[in-house]
């Protein structure tokens, strides 16, 4: 709307708080509509792609423009394969507890020796987890 009022023209979109409004009568600048954008990409033709009907097409165009084949493919996502890691935590979860609870009723070395094997144990498995995290990603990548 800005430029539109800068150059006298009358703003295309009606603002209000959370709602905008369209003006269809205005001369002010707007964005285009779905259906113009799909017009503009097809350069007016009628393909399914822009410029093509099919995916070989596309292709044969962009190998002449030197972009190796395939481009327009994304790699599945994949999901990363289970391990033993969260049971590990579980379980290093699960001495901390314990240590805290049999606190009370125990001698002070109880407390810190299964409280610390709880800590050793969550945080050997989450850097486990982290690392084989990241050993999937990077071999995703590559």
């Amino acid at each position: 709307n800005a430029l539109s009022e800068q150059e006298g023209l009358t703003p295309a979109y009606r603002i209000a708080g959370d709602s905008v409004t369209w003006d269809r009568d205005a001369d002010g600048y707007r964005l285009p509509t779905e259906a113009e954008w799909e017009y503009a990409a097809r350069a007016g033709g009628n393909q399914l792609f822009a410029g093509a009907d099919s995916y070989e097409d596309v292709e044969r165009e962009i190998a002449l423009q030197g972009i190796p084949p395939g481009w327009h493919k994304p790699l599945p996502e994949r999901l990363p394969s289970p391990g033993y890691w969260p049971a590990i935590m579980g379980l290093g979860i699960t001495f901390m507890l314990w240590g805290m609870a049999v606190g009370f009723n125990q001698v002070l070395s109880t407390i810190v020796i299964v409280s610390f094997i709880g800590l050793v144990l969550f945080t050997a498995a989450l850097i486990g987890w982290i690392g084989e995290l990241r050993n999937e990603r990077k071999d995703q990548n590559e």
